[in-house]
């Protein structure tokens, strides 16, 4: 990791230095260059050094967390120093890459340097899913099973509903809102059977 840090500061440098110009030739413009690409290249060792160290001491991941289980295109994050890491799902995330990890999308910490509140923060929690509704008519009489069906079957769509008849797909907490929403309204006091709860990441919370 020393060895892998130190090229990278090198290369950063170097990367600043106008097309050109020497680091021989101590011109003003060429000091300015020098002095931001250090600036930025001690940030990137600095990230890379202390994120180990760090994720050691404020590791709150789930037991057992698989790294396996991180989306394609989820945007990790590097940046120790930022004050919100210990509780960042992404910054918690990019601690977890391992050395079989040939490539992963980065948010740059230079540019969450330049702004007072990261655009890109993203609590580290877990969220509460539901497995499974075959069991979730279990209690209803024989007037209120069909309306309460339908109406879920409505909402859902065909392909949806059986996904999550089937525990294909996971029913989220919003959905499991709807339905307990539904069953309140149809005068049915108790909590609808779904076959299982799991906690997991959610990882793109904005997605519908």
């Amino acid at each position: 990791m020393k060895v892998f840090v130190a090229q990278l500061v090198e290369q950063l440098t170097l990367n600043q230095w106008v097309q050109g110009s020497s680091p021989c030739e101590d011109t003003e413009n060429e000091i300015n260059f020098s002095q931001k690409a250090c600036k930025h290249a001690v940030l990137w060792a600095f990230v890379l050094l202390i994120n180990p160290l760090y994720i050691n001491l404020n590791s709150n991941m789930k037991e057992n967390f698989d790294y396996k289980d991180v989306p394609a295109g989820y945007d990790h994050c590097l940046n120790a120093p930022c004050l919100r890491s210990a509780e960042c799902l992404r910054f918690k995330i990019g601690t977890l890459v391992n050395k079989d990890v040939a490539y992963f999308s980065i948010i740059n910490p230079l540019y969450v340097a330049e702004h007072a509140t990261c655009p890109y923060f993203q609590a580290n929690r877990l969220t509460r899913y539901a497995y499974g509704i075959t069991h979730l008519y279990d209690n209803l009489s024989y007037t209120q099973y069909p309306e309460i069906k339908r109406q879920i079957y409505a909402h859902f769509g065909h392909s949806y509903y059986y996904r999550i008849r089937n525990k294909v797909l996971p029913i989220k907490p919003e959905d499991q809102d709807f339905i307990r929403e539904l069953f309140r309204k149809e005068g049915i006091d108790t909590e609808p059977l779904f076959d299982e709860y799991v906690e997991m990441y959610n990882f793109f919370p904005n997605n519908k």
